[in-house]
């Protein structure tokens, strides 16, 4: 027996006008099934309380004293979420109430009202409250509500991150404070030499300043003509490639080498090249015959087959629509057939009742008489057609049948509202969808409430199995109405 299920069976067991026994199991179920749609779904419902959502929490940083710094490992939590604007329903209790327990609605609504009641009673009187293997609800001085998942719950939802460890980035760690076993490696001067870059720079001639007080004539046009000249050659024998002889094979590179000269630069006029025969285009164009006449057979060949695999498509598309045809045409004969020697056959076993009863000559006319229906039977074939499809809502029956309050049953109810015309509204949102819909005004704490219900069920279970496999057609939080 858990301390809050002891304590809230207690205060709510008076109130219910039931021994304290039946409900503290009562809650104790509640509970259990509220750690379990946590698990599953990752959220559960709580009236006038909230919702507690399971979320992740990434990595994160975190100072373990001392100048202690680490990364923590992601890990899972569960969070309380405040509701607003919810419901007169009892939220997840109330349907626990209803599937679990089996309680009428009545029943139901009241559990969950009190449960809820109970609980902010004990959360104003004590400031917590612990809920099992949930957890505990905690209110601060400031009146703000938490929720503290408890040691088995959160080992549960941390088994995926249980083989992580914190990680140290900062601090007296041990494995910072190793030293590496590796020496350290000491410079070495970069030298010239072992690269070959220790060669002497060349000097630079020192340029030649004209004496302030020297005069030299200026220059004449056949002087600066003779400079210009000097300039172009000195530019020539800088750099001049040696031009090979085309008499010897291998050239002396002393003697192709350019002859420096102070007048005039002589070069070696190559000897002019031999014509060579031109090649028989007679003979070129008898070697290319065959590998044009091989590229048409290929073309042709190529063509061929695609014109004779054109012919067999066709072919093979006529033989198919022919052999559809013929499929489609021979069931009407053999189906008359068939129904004329059905209609033969009884014809018979009637004529052979009738001679014992009647004279000979009247099974002709029976006989007759009946041989004329198959021509009949061959023209009532359209009325075996499908009938026209209905709208379909793709509901289930029970959700789109009108109700007939004479049934009685169960309807869910989708919508409850302080006015019939704002419930009238929403009923003609669900009539539209397939929906049938109807409208009962109950009282409810004093208040007049229109609850808008759809579908009819002849059980309980049943209307409770459809809320579940239509929770997308349906809003969050629907219940059940008994029609009376």
């Amino acid at each position: 027996m858990s301390v809050s299920a002891d304590i809230i069976s207690k205060s709510l067991a008076p109130a219910l006008g039931l021994d304290e026994a039946t409900v503290e199991a009562w809650v104790s179920t509640a509970l259990h099934r509220a750690v379990e749609e946590l698990m599953l779904s990752g959220s559960v419902q709580l009236a006038s309380i909230g919702i507690l959502k399971k979320t992740h929490v990434p990595s994160e940083p975190h100072d373990f004293g001392d100048g202690k710094f680490g990364l923590m490992p992601p890990r899972a939590r569960v969070e309380l979420l405040s509701v607003e604007g919810e419901g007169d329903d009892g939220g997840f209790i109330y349907d626990v109430a209803l599937g679990d327990l089996k309680l009428d609605e009545d029943a139901a609504e009241k559990f969950a009202k009190g449960f809820a009641r109970v609980v902010e009673k004990v959360l104003e009187a004590k400031g917590s409250l612990a809920l099992g293997r949930l957890g505990a609800l905690i209110r601060s001085s400031t009146g703000e509500l938490s929720f503290q998942e408890s040691t088995w719950l959160g080992d549960f939802l941390n088994k995926p991150y249980k083989h992580l460890a914190p990680v140290m980035i900062s601090g007296d760690d041990d494995v910072l404070e190793k030293k590496s076993s590796v020496k350290e490696i000491a410079p070495v001067a970069f030298k010239p030499s072992e690269f070959g870059l220790d060669s002497p720079p060349v000097p630079k001639k020192p340029s030649v300043q004209p004496d302030e007080f020297s005069f030299s004539a200026p220059k004449t046009a056949a002087e600066k003509k003779d400079d210009i000249k000097f300039d172009q050659d000195r530019k020539r024998e800088r750099f001049q490639p040696p031009v090979p002889s085309l008499d010897e094979p291998n050239p002396d590179p002393v003697e192709s080498a350019p002859q420096k000269s102070n007048s005039t630069y002589q070069f070696k006029v190559p000897k002019p090249i031999q014509d060579e025969p031109l090649p028989n285009l007679d003979a070129l164009a008898v070697e290319s015959a065959p590998s044009d006449t091989k590229r048409l057979l290929t073309i042709g060949s190529s063509t061929a087959i695609a014109v004779a695999f054109v012919v067999a498509m066709f072919w093979w598309l006529n033989q198919l629509s022919r052999s559809s045809s013929d499929t489609v045409d021979t069931p009407k004969p053999e189906r008359a057939a068939e129904k004329s020697v059905e209609k033969k056959e009884s014809a018979k076993s009637k004529t052979e009742s009738s001679k014992t009863d009647a004279p000979a000559p009247e099974p002709t006319k029976v006989e007759a008489k009946k041989s004329e229906p198959p021509t009949s039977e061959t023209k009532v074939e359209p009325k075996s057609e499908p009938p026209k499809p209905v709208a379909n809502t793709g509901l289930p029956a029970d959700l789109s049948t009108p109700v007939n309050e004479s049934k009685g049953g169960w309807a869910i109810v989708v919508a409850s509202r302080p006015s019939e015309a704002e419930a009238k509204a929403v009923a003609a949102d669900f009539a539209k969808k397939g929906f049938a819909t109807s409208i009962k005004a109950r009282e409810v704490n004093g208040e007049t409430r229109y609850r808008v219900r759809v579908g009819q069920f002849e059980k309980q279970a049943d209307a409770l199995k459809a809320i579940k496999q239509n929770s997308t057609l349906l809003p969050q939080g629907a219940f059940l109405d008994k029609i009376q």
